[in-house]
């Protein structure tokens, strides 16, 4: 019975990782096409995104105390593989929290899209072709997409300040990794030629607008589904932590003092916070790709 009970619970969670992996075989299969279209569209242009990612900098002195502080107090409550496993997870929870929020911001910067490069595009040519006074011209107008305007403003304040061509490249690089999106890179690589060349980048601009729009149309449906999924995930995830303490002090009669102590001064429930804390986290990050994956221009 004991080899038919083990037998049966091998056949149900591998059913149940066969059914995840054909219920999510299709995103796979489209973010490695995404991926692979990205890298033949991009790998002549510039800028490209830095290989990385300056504001891990300033994370890495907080994951490294982090780590030394969860390290020195789990080694007196488990042993030296759990403690350090125990250490790694909290270290990496800033990390993950950083790319939480900058995929928010980036999906955020994505809708934005095609006001900012219509309104760019408007102002260039009422602007004679002139970037820097259509650049000014669009972060001052009333044009609704002010994550792009602050990206906008950031980036004609650093080409005013350029000196040389290699810091004109540097700026325009660091607006594409701002943005984040295909249509940012191809848009700091138009901008960047104005610049350096003096270029007229109007028709590149009015393309990157009409595929933005085309995309647009294409990804509605699909964001639909998958902002459902995010939203589950944001808003459910901490009302079932909640609810389950609710339940816990006022239906099974868990004092409060007893049960906040057992969650957060108990190393099992400080280990059981951080691995619901890094699972809430990592799940966003992976709807976001996956997002990203099906709509991302």
């Amino acid at each position: 019975m004991q080899y038919l009970s083990l037998l049966i619970s091998v056949v149900i969670y591998a059913a149940y990782l066969g059914g995840l992996v054909l219920a999510f075989s299709g995103s796979f299969d489209l973010l490695a096409r995404r991926i692979k279209l990205r890298r033949r569209l991009t790998g002549s242009m510039s800028p490209k995104a830095p290989r990385f990612d300056p504001a891990l900098k300033k994370l890495a002195p907080v994951c490294a105390v982090l780590f030394a502080s969860a390290l020195a107090v789990a080694l007196g409550s488990f042993g030296a593989a759990g403690a350090l496993a125990l250490a790694l997870i909290a270290a990496s929870l800033p990390m993950l929290g950083y790319y939480a929020r900058k995929g928010m911001i980036k999906r955020r910067s994505g809708k934005e899209g095609v006001a900012l490069v219509t309104e760019l595009y408007r102002q260039y040519r009422v602007k004679d072709c002139n970037i820097y006074e259509a650049l000014a011209a669009a972060v001052s107008s009333n044009a609704d997409f002010p994550a792009g305007k602050k990206h906008l403003s950031l980036l004609l304040a650093r080409l005013r300040d350029a000196g040389d061509k290699t810091q004109v490249i540097r700026a325009c690089r660091s607006f594409a990794s701002s943005v984040g999106t295909l249509w940012g890179r191809m848009l700091a690589g138009c901008i960047e030629a104005a610049v350096i060349r003096g270029a007229d980048i109007s028709d590149a601009l009015s393309d990157i607008a009409e595929q933005l729009a085309e995309a647009r149309k294409l990804a509605e449906e699909r964001r639909r589904l998958n902002s459902e999924a995010v939203r589950m995930t944001v808003f459910l995830v901490p009302l079932l932590y909640l609810g389950t303490m609710f339940l816990a002090a006022f239906f099974l009669g868990v004092e409060p003092a007893d049960l906040l102590r057992n969650q957060f001064a108990s190393p099992q429930g400080l280990l059981l916070l951080l691995l619901s804390v890094f699972l809430f986290l990592a799940d966003l990050i992976l709807l976001q790709r996956i997002e990203d994956a099906g709509s991302e221009f």
